[in-house]
């Protein structure tokens, strides 16, 4: 299982076991690198042992606290401290911690057959941790690879995961690719004894400022901001080894890679991906670079071309650990990176917080009108008549993305839900082999009705928070995660540091977005998105910045499917491959890629299916690594 996962940690490695249980670390060593920071790392009688991956911000605080009543440390490590606060507080300690991070913790305090197993995951999901279990056997780890190199599961695919990753190319947690094997949720911790788990939160989100911050003026607003972010981003620096940036050109990144280089003595080290000719309708590299020279970083630019993909395919699939629509990015970004760096922070969270995505105006705009009686029954009619089952038979491509729209108009959340889907609940649907949908029961709402955590507050948090625990928790850190560990790089997202999201959410919504009558495509000026984040930070950045439009991390992925990538797309999805898989219905499949080269479909359609296809190819049909 440690060999399978090596790169997330190929400086060290360790395990124990005794008759109950055995546990075992890769190590990436950023904090203290030296050997006194080894895990598994135990309490001196070798009562407790933890194992753990991420980093906690505040250990050097709670250091202090620990030091106050009398424990002694060994190691500069942020390990050591959790270990003692897991002493001194019991299972709540996790709620003092502020950072991402997977947790075990091997308590044999008690006796032989009182041994317990607490696992626990940061409240956003920065960090994976993955679980499975039978009768009263349990096996946890980091990756799925390593879960299936137990040799212990069974390779069969879930198939409510694998409906649900045609929806919305990401796998919505707590489910996994594999039936049977779970991913811990977010601010979640399972305490397992006697082999029995119960699970329980230890986390919400907090809106307890708010009344405080409507009472303060904007400017003072803005200070504050200012000093929270300088705050977080020194906090998140913290690093025994070399720390970079990924510097999209995009508002987020900026921000942090001028707060950085204020804060950091010489220059930083900071990366972008760009796509040459093939790309360049997309390519925001150059915006990045002149970034770079206004903030006077180190800046390394990455080409990635259509044939870069086609060679190194196996490794991203390898690397994602599960199927996604995204990740390539992430993947070369982060292999550039390590060239240099052992640790980037990344923009992760900034269009969550501050109201950057299109969503949100989307959002309020149905809001408001929905509270029309007569638009509100327009829309009624609306739904009415796309859900008529007609529409079903319109070959899947953007046509059949607008009915799926349309369809959304019954509810904010069903709105929410269809704004962002690949093939949507009635394409997958579509697709799949009618084995797998009577197995899986279409009850395809409970995703989004799970993630709606703010459902009482005002439309810009309960959007916030829907992101959060939807796109932002099962695409882009899971991605983001796989990928830059794959690569042995650690990537952290200032953005969602617990005190920043908490005084974020509790800002008044005019500070983040002051106009929803505009266009979601008009620039940040205009709307106001992101508004409070730019004026904090104003002169710091680039004159003007705020006159670029959001603009989503894109590939020329159209381009190269049409190119370097066809063979390969006609290989994966040829009638006989689709058939002999098992999971798709090969003849709407072909009528998809057909779609796509004639212009009909989007790219993310076929790749979406290319990718299950390719992932299958090295999980399921490769023997487990011994």
């Amino acid at each position: 299982m440690l060999k399978a996962m090596h790169h997330r940690g190929p400086d060290d490695m360790g395990f124990f076991d005794d008759d109950m249980g055995a546990g075992g670390a890769v190590r990436l060593a950023i904090i203290d690198p030296s050997p006194s920071g080894h895990q598994p790392m135990a309490t001196t009688d070798g009562s407790l042992q933890i194992i753990y991956n991420g980093e906690v911000y505040n250990f050097k605080t709670e250091r202090e606290i620990l030091e106050k009543q009398g424990l002694a440390f060994s190691s500069q490590t942020d390990t050591e401290v959790i270990l003692k606060m897991y002493q001194a507080y019991g299972d709540d300690f996790a709620k003092r911690l502020n950072g991402m991070f997977a947790i075990a913790i091997y308590d044999r305090r008690q006796g032989v057959g009182h041994e317990r197993l607490i696992l626990i995951r940061d409240p956003l999901g920065i960090k994976p941790l993955l679980y499975w279990h039978q009768d009263n056997r349990w096996v946890f780890a980091s990756e799925l690879k390593a879960i299936l190199a137990s040799g212990l599961i069974e390779k069969q695919i879930d198939h409510e995961a694998i409906r649900q990753l045609l929806i919305k190319g990401s796998i919505p947690q707590p489910l996994t690719i594999i039936k049977g094997v779970q991913i811990l949720l977010p601010g979640h911790r399972l305490v397992i004894e006697k082999g029995q788990g119960k699970i329980d939160r230890y986390w919400n989100f907090d809106l307890s400022q708010q009344t405080r911050l409507a009472n303060q003026s904007y400017p003072e607003l803005v200070c504050e901001l200012r000093q929270k972010l300088e705050q977080v981003v020194e906090r998140q620096k913290v690093s025994d080894v070399p720390i970079g940036a990924f510097l999209s050109g995009g508002i987020d990144s900026t921000v942090l890679v001028a707060l950085m280089a204020k804060l950091t003595p010489g220059s930083v080290k900071t990366f972008s991906v760009g796509f040459g000719d093939e790309g360049k309708l997309i390519d925001e590299t150059k915006r990045a670079e002149q970034i770079a020279r206004h903030i006077g970083t180190n800046h390394t630019q990455v080409t990635v071309t259509g044939q870069d993909v086609a060679e190194q395919l196996p490794q991203i699939i390898s690397s994602l650990d599960q199927p996604s629509v995204d990740g390539v990015n992430s993947y070369f970004v982060a292999k550039a990176a390590k060239t240099l760096v052992t640790v980037a922070l990344s923009g992760i969270g900034g269009d969550e917080l501050f109201a950057g995505y299109p969503w949100f105006i989307n959002l309020a705009n149905y809001q408001r009108s929905a509270s029309n009686r007569i638009i509100r029954l327009a829309y009624q009619l609306i739904v009415a008549i796309s859900s008529w089952s007609i529409w079903d038979r319109i070959p899947i491509g953007k046509f059949s993305r607008v009915i799926g729209k349309l369809r959304g108009l019954k509810s904010f959340l069903t709105k929410f839900d269809r704004e962002y889907q690949i093939f949507g609940i009635e394409g997958a649907r579509r697709i799949l082999n009618d084995n797998i949908k009577e197995s899986s029961p279409d009850n395809s709402d409970w995703p989004i009705t799970v993630a709606d955590e703010l459902s009482n507050s005002s439309p810009i948090q309960r959007i916030t928070a829907l992101l959060l625990r939807s796109y932002t928790q099962n695409q882009l850190l899971r991605d983001t995660d796989a990928t830059s560990m794959a690569n042995s790089l650690e990537v952290r997202v200032p953005y969602l540091d617990l005190e920043l999201v908490n005084f974020v959410l509790a800002l008044p919504e005019s500070t983040k977005l002051y106009s929803t009558t505009r266009s979601p495509r008009s620039s940040y000026r205009t709307s106001g998105a992101k508004r409070i984040l730019i004026d904090a930070t104003r002169d710091l950045l680039p004159p003007d910045i705020d006159l670029q439009t959001k603009q989503g991390f894109g590939l020329p992925l159209a381009q190269w499917l049409k190119g370097p990538l066809h063979n390969i797309m006609e290989d994966t999805l040829s009638p006989a491959k689709v058939e002999q898989r098992g999971l798709f219905k090969h003849q709407v499949v072909t009528q998809i890629k057909q779609n796509f080269l004639r212009g009909y479909t989007h790219w993310s359609a076929v790749w979406l299916l290319m990718i299950v296809e390719l992932w299958c190819r090295e999980f399921i049909d490769q023997p487990d690594d011994q």
